[in-house]
């Protein structure tokens, strides 16, 4: 393996970088500093630099220092595994994750040179050099219970873009959508082996403090031992606090002032500015008057005679205002639906990422633009106001705090073009009020504006009294010249207020880490992440169009049926459509709970929805009054808590932060609540989506059955489930669902009919769905062109039978890793898609050979032989006979007369009622957990794991290699304990009779489980208790994962995740 050393961070950086002509870019003199200091492990607490000077880079000089300290020690390795970039605007999050991805492709199709180096080096912490990918790129988007475990491995570099609800929620152990399973191996991506960038840190208060009191809490102080390499923090902002013991990266004057450079060159660019007042945007009329004088400006920017401009940029303070402006520019004929791009946060990341793809190849940075091209309008909210690559010749803005409009002109004339950059200031005059008034108001807790509080009108006056003829520079270095004159008070009065986040207690996080079963009370975990103020928890919203019953007649026309929910099969159906192809982050809006229960709250009361005076950052506005109505029938959303826990959402007070709801395409709402874009070539979706949710509430009201509308109407609807290719995208696993309601197809049509014929049982062979599937339209064939028969599941669904097809294969054959396998705490990981039967004793040795792995890698070298023994006897449970007849099929007498023990079954048993019939089948009692007899077992043979360096945390690895046992075990009445022996694998002499099994109940109060569990969390602290047991999980998970994988596809292969051999 080649060196690598700091000296060759220039050819690295320039191997990324170059210009059009190929000449590599050197970096700026702060990049260097910044990637010496993180190749000896010595990160900046704080980086101080401009706007447009490439801060984002930082995640590659993360990469690069973890590469140049492959071949070290675990004990002298101080480069994070896992780089978190984090910032509270999701439009950045999408921008930072497509830089992220080019990265990962340049090391990946490497073949000579430096970036071939480094992927080499970042390869040999994989356990397996001839599979792995050298680096994995992560945009974690809005929690979706049951997404695909995108942490899979404790070796894997990987960098992850993502916001602040999402990574905050999971470092507190109550992720956003996160199984309780799941919470502490997510706890301990975050807290361990990390590095988390936080961008604009100052927007971010709240958050910045908790990351700090976090690592605090990690400190020896805290735990008798300490394990090693705890979360590392970098805040990114312009303002870097004057706390005791930070470390700084800043830019000197001295390089600010030499136009020779391209920093220098970027940050004395000018940027003329116009300060302008609404003088009618007052009263009710404010948002319309303000929006048409938006336009206004930036139509005469763009259409007077001498104007070159090409992008357009218009920034508004609330996503009301955005879009009355949009409507306002369409209104002009000047002006096509193809120029006008509406940008806010409330958008789908499937949606996003195309128009982010669009607007970006026609005004990102060093895009060249041509006089004949036609203009471009991008409407946006806070959500572009950090990170986002856009170029704007001309920007509009509404007023906002001094911060806030520092980073809105960091989007004008980004690259430092030899351009005349011209830009607007627009205040509502209803927002003026002199300097001695605000200060009265803030005394009394009035407040101008719900977005800003008084800071915007503090800054309008400041900017005001030092304008010339109501003009500004707000260039880099111009407009820092006049900020560096202000005070602290007036800095912070006139910038965007932050609440301080409450003292996290140890109380608290003793609270927190109980994540088997949630403790009441059960601390709510925004506060920490936005404040008291501001606390303003999102849900994720989707929409599915096969949980109607659509009827279609000769003529196009079709008769919809008013749901009926109340029975409980009837909900359960519900449930069971959805779980077939369960919901996935790229098909969800990020949705406030505020904005959902003003519209719910709307429908349920009839009254009109009043403006969405909602924001891309979190507000001062009032709470949502929740509504203890009924939600109208046809409305009612399921609450997606993976297969067992979800429900029909009866009520507004039943929705929890970072719930996901899925609602009927009938049901409307989406540009309600956010914006999903319409081509207009086919129709108006939302405004259809809202005549057909009016048309069912009254049908409803009436007691009538069915609604006639015209079926090319519902297709359209149709349209905005995208369930299936979010399915796809974000497992990597190709899935159609066969229903009506989506694919209106003559095939499907013969299929179902001659089903209906039939009346019996639904059946069909792998053999002939593949065949179907070929004929369907071209774009579903062809997302399973690479997948055989035997890769096919297949699950009915509906109270009319309808079919739901998933790839148990890969959709690219590129990818590194295979289908993620995600544990809910419940046996499914027992039963995969394998061909074969996985043995015990085999499934066993993989983990070990993993476990030990891992130790050698991530930083528990100190418990390696209490993890490698952990993972030997983890699933000694699983030989009760009753479990190994549920393995092979339910059958007691087979179980008994084999002459082996099993680990895995043959095949996948698709769907939660299938495997009930099974599990009942084979006897077991309800609740039966294997790892816990795994306990009972080891505990009466404790001579089985001697030696070890923590014997208690050896049984409490394995009590909670599923996600129980923190502290509380699941309650199991086993009235019928069996015999359960260890011969069949070669341990004659390890067993546990009838008797001793009767007399452990792990799931009383006086358990020794709740106990131990406390013991080791004093002992290792609150993370560093779940960081170990994610060292057995995830060992367990990815062989699970490769057993099913391989044996699927090429049974003579090696596993790709089994480790060649340990040896560092």
């Amino acid at each position: 393996m080649n060196e690598l050393t700091f000296s060759d961070f220039n050819d690295y950086f320039g191997a990324l970088y170059h210009d059009h002509e190929g000449t590599p870019f050197a970096p700026m003199k702060w990049q260097t500093r910044l990637a010496a200091a993180a190749c000896e492990g010595q990160w900046p607490t704080h980086i101080s630099v401009p706007t447009g000077a490439g801060k984002t880079s930082a995640i590659e000089i993360a990469v690069f220092a973890l590469a140049v300290q492959a071949t070290l020690s675990p004990d002298k390795r101080t480069a994070p595994m896992r780089t978190f970039l984090v910032v509270d605007r999701r439009t950045v999050v999408s921008e930072a994750f497509l830089r992220a991805k080019r990265l990962r492709d340049r090391l990946y199709t490497a073949t000579d040179g430096i970036l071939k180096t480094v992927a080499e080096r970042l390869c040999y912490y994989s356990p397996d050099s001839i599979h792995c990918a050298p680096l994995r790129v992560v945009e974690l988007r809005g929690g979706i219970f049951r997404d695909p475990a995108w942490f899979q491995s404790l070796t894997q570099p990987m960098i992850v873009t993502s916001t602040v609800d999402q990574v905050g929620s999971r470092l507190l152990f109550r992720g956003y959508g996160v199984s309780r399973s799941a919470r502490p191996i997510q706890a301990t991506a975050v807290a361990h082996d990390s590095l988390v960038i936080l961008d604009e840190a100052h927007i971010s208060k709240p958050f910045s403090q908790t990351l700090t009191a976090v690592r605090n809490y990690q400190a020896k102080q805290w735990s008798e031992i300490p394990l090693s390499l705890p979360m590392n923090v970098v805040q990114m902002t312009a303002t870097p606090p004057d706390a005791p013991g930070a470390v700084r990266l800043e830019i000197s004057e001295k390089e600010l002032a030499d136009k020779t450079t391209r920093m220098g060159h970027l940050v004395n660019t000018s940027k003329l500015t116009t300060l302008d007042v609404a003088t009618k945007a007052k009263g009710t009329q404010a948002t319309s008057q303000l929006a048409k004088v938006l336009v206004e400006k930036a139509t005469n920017e763009v259409f007077s005679e001498d104007s070159k401009a090409l992008a357009i940029g218009i920034m508004c303070n609330m996503v009301d205002t955005a879009k009355r402006t949009v409507e306002g520019l369409l209104k002009d004929k000047r002006i096509s639906r193809q120029q006008v791009h509406l940008v806010i946060g409330a958008m789908r990341p499937i949606d996003r990422d195309h128009q982010a793809k669009v607007i970006g190849d026609k005004i990102a940075t060093g895009v060249e633009r041509h006089p004949t091209d036609e203009p471009i309008f991008v409407v946006a909210t806070q959500c572009i106001e950090v990170g986002a690559d856009y170029d704007f010749d001309v920007l509009i803005t509404e007023a906002a705090p001094v911060d806030a409009l520092t980073q809105r002109f960091g989007r004008l004339n980004r690259g430092g073009r030899s351009i005349t950059a011209t830009a607007h200031v627009v205040m509502r005059e209803d927002r003026i009020k002199a300097d001695k008034l605000l200060e009265s108001d803030e005394k009394a807790f009035k407040y101008q504006d719900p977005i800003y509080g008084n800071a915007m009108s503090f800054a309008w006056n400041w900017l005001q009294s030092i304008a010339v003829d109501q003009k500004i520079d707000f260039g880099i270095s111009a407009f820092k010249q006049h900020v560096s004159r202000l005070d602290s008070d007036q800095r912070n009065r006139m910038s965007t207020s932050s609440e301080d986040a409450p003292v996290l207690l140890p109380a608290h996080l003793d609270l927190l880490c109980q994540t088997s079963t949630d403790p009441w009370p059960s601390p709510d975990v925004s506060y920490w992440l936005h404040g008291p103020q501001r606390n303003e928890p999102d849900v994720q919203v989707c929409w599915r169009a096969d949980l109607d019953s659509v009827v279609t007649s000769a003529g196009g026309a079709a008769m919809l049926s008013v749901p009926r929910l109340g029975s409980p099969k009837a909900q359960n159906d519900r449930v069971h459509a959805i779980s077939v192809c369960p919901p996935s982050s790229p098909e969800c809006l990020s949705v406030s709970m505020r904005r959902l229960f003003a519209w719910l709250g709307s429908l349920i009361s009839t009254k009109k929805l009043e403006n969405d005076q909602s924001a891309d950052i979190p507000s001062i506005a009032d709470e949502a009054k929740v509504s203890r109505d009924a939600i109208p029938v046809p409305l009612r959303p399921v609450a997606w808590r993976g297969p067992s826990d979800s429900v029909v959402v009866q009520r507004l007070s039943e929705i929890k932060p970072g719930d996901t709801l899925v609602f009927p395409v009938t049901a409307g709402g989406w540009n309600e609540l956010g914006y999903i874009p319409s081509t207009g070539e086919d129709g108006d979706h939302a405004e259809l989506g809202r005549s057909v949710r009016q048309q069912l509430l009254d049908a409803a009201l009436s007691d009538e059955s069915q609604v006639k509308m015209d079926r090319d109407d519902f297709d359209l609807l149709a349209k905005i489930d995208i369930g299936s290719s979010a399915f796809a995208q974000s497992r990597d696993q190709a899935c159609v669902r066969l229903h009506p309601n989506l694919l209106n197809d003559a095939a499907l049509t013969s299929l179902y009919s001659d089903q209906m014929k039939k009346g019996s049982e639904f059946h069909i062979t792998r053999g002939e769905l593949h065949e179907l599937i070929c004929q369907l339209p071209i774009g579903v064939a062809a997302s399973f062109e690479n997948v055989r028969p035997s890769q096919l599941r297949c699950e009915v669904y509906g109270s009319v039978p309808r079919l739901a097809v998933t790839a148990l294969a890969a959709s690219t054959a590129s990818t590194s890793f295979p289908p993620g396998l995600t544990d809910d705490g419940d046996d499914s990981l027992s039963q995969i898609h394998a061909g074969k039967p996985i043995e015990l004793k085999a499934h066993l040795n993989r983990v070990a050979r993993m476990a030990q792995w891992n130790a050698t890698i991530f930083p528990a070298s100190a418990f390696e032989k209490t993890i490698v023994r952990s993972a030997e006897v983890h699933d000694w449970g699983k030989a009760d006979p009753r479990f190994q007849a549920m393995l092979i099929g339910g059958d007691l007498l087979a179980a008994h007369w084999e002459d082996r023990l099993y680990a895995k079954s043959a095949s996948l048993i698709s769907g939660a009622r299938a495997r009930k019939r099974l599990h009942d089948q084979s006897k077991l009692p309800r609740h039966f957990r294997h790892e816990l007899l795994s306990v009972a077992i080891v505990e009466h043979n404790m001579t089985e794991v001697s030696e070890v360096e923590d014997a208690e945390l050896l049984l409490h690895l394995v009590a909670s290699h599923h996600g129980h046992a923190r502290p509380w075990a699941p309650v199991c009445e086993d009235t019928s304990p069996q015999l359960v022996s260890l011969h069949r694998i070669g341990l004659s002499d390890v067993e546990i009779d009838e008797q001793t099994r009767s007399e452990v109940a792990y799931h009383r109060v006086d358990s020794p489980i709740v106990d131990r569990f406390w013991r080791l969390t004093r002992k290792y602290g609150w993370w560093g208790l779940a960081c170990l047991e994610t060292s057995l999980r995830l060992a367990d998970q990815q062989v699970s994962q490769m057993e099913s994988w391989i044996q699927s596809n090429d049974s003579h292969q090696r596993t790709p995740a089994e480790p060649t051999g340990v040896t560092r």
